[in-house]
């Protein structure tokens, strides 16, 4: 099979792209952050990608509309038949606008279509995209809590993204400190949790990472590579998750979660901006770990103080249960086979 990807976030992309070059017989071209072998920015790049030039000249004729606000003046809201003809299936990745100004064309050229959600629709959206489902759109969500969304346009399969857990070095935790990671927090206040992040880890040493949060002064350690995140990942001793609204998850906690830190999440109730399909605390329940979501600066503070208190051994243990569960979920050897089996590879 030979698909034609549409990547929306450079490192869902790449997370996406590697494990789809672990799936034999599958051809994958994605003219975004990794359409060289340099790479893009937080993540490095990925040479064993085989991108045929007959794609990237097709791909250089696809035309750009400036004239139009983005998204719609991107090429990849700009499909052409000849490029498309390359392809048995294209798999758009969220941006709505990509899948409405392409529609007629797609429809023309009578190959798959994937719309593959990020957790970022909303009501409006969800309603369009249920319009297209009627009319053949194969929809890919990344959790089951995206059904408890309001018009939810349904699924045809549940597909969690997923990492190479082989990317992750053993946890240490010898820094006695608080760590999360994100992007610009404060701007993006109250979807990220930057103010109960902050009040729950006052007493703490703390690092936050992630770009553009230089309005986090002191705190903030400044842009780092994928391998120091990685690092930083092995040598602190406490996670803090904030979630981010409307994802039922997001790729900082499977990164956490996987790299064997142990965290300590916002509940339900912590949540600045409420909504019922926020799975993380569900998740670190399930994989035996205990209790260690709060709703208030002073439970999270408290479940902080614990993690940081906590002896070596028993902190290991809580650290190779949660990478066992995160595993189960995210790896690429849970996830491949589910889109072997959507793609009739």
């Amino acid at each position: 099979m030979k698909l034609l990807h549409l990547g929306c976030h450079e490192v869902l992309e790449y997370d996406e792209l590697k494990l789809f070059l672990t799936i034999p017989n599958l051809e994958v071209f994605s003219p975004g952050a990794y359409i060289n072998n340099n790479g893009l920015g937080g993540r490095p790049a990925l040479p064993d990608l085989d991108i045929r030039e007959e794609w990237l000249d097709a791909w250089a004729a696809v035309p750009v509309k400036p004239e139009l606000d983005p998204p719609l003046s991107d090429q990849k809201a700009n499909l052409t038949l000849e490029l498309l003809s390359h392809f048995d299936a294209v798999l758009i990745q969220h941006v709505p606008g990509w899948l409405t100004s392409n529609w007629s064309t797609l429809k023309k050229w009578g190959g798959r279509v994937i719309w593959r959600d990020i957790g970022q629709t909303n009501f409006e959206q969800e309603a369009m995209i249920g319009r297209y489902a009627a009319e053949g759109l194969e929809i890919v969500r990344y959790s089951p809590k995206s059904r408890m969304l309001g018009n939810y346009a349904g699924e045809d399969a549940i597909i969690r993204f997923s990492k190479d857990p082989d990317d992750f070095l053993p946890w240490v935790g010898d820094r006695r400190e608080v760590m999360t990671i994100g992007q610009s927090m404060l701007q993006r206040e109250p979807a990220c949790g930057y103010e109960i992040f902050l009040a729950s880890t006052r007493p703490f040493q703390r690092r936050l990472y992630g770009n553009n949060n230089q309005a986090s002064g002191s705190i903030w350690e400044g842009q780092k590579s994928y391998e120091q995140l990685i690092e930083f990942l092995s040598w602190t001793r406490c996670y803090f998750y904030t979630g981010t609204y409307p994802a039922p998850y997001t790729l900082n906690f499977m990164e956490a979660a996987l790299a064997g830190i142990p965290i300590v999440a916002l509940d339900h109730g912590g949540l600045p901006v409420p909504f019922k399909h926020y799975e993380v605390p569900e998740m670190l329940n399930s994989w035996g770990l205990g209790f260690w979501a709060g709703n208030t600066p002073h439970e999270l503070e408290d479940r902080c103080v614990r993690t940081l208190s906590a002896s070596d051994d028993d902190l290991r243990d809580r650290s190779n249960a949660q990478r066992e569960g995160a595993a189960k979920l995210f790896s690429f050897d849970a996830v491949r086979p589910l889109w072997e089996e959507f793609l009739n590879l």
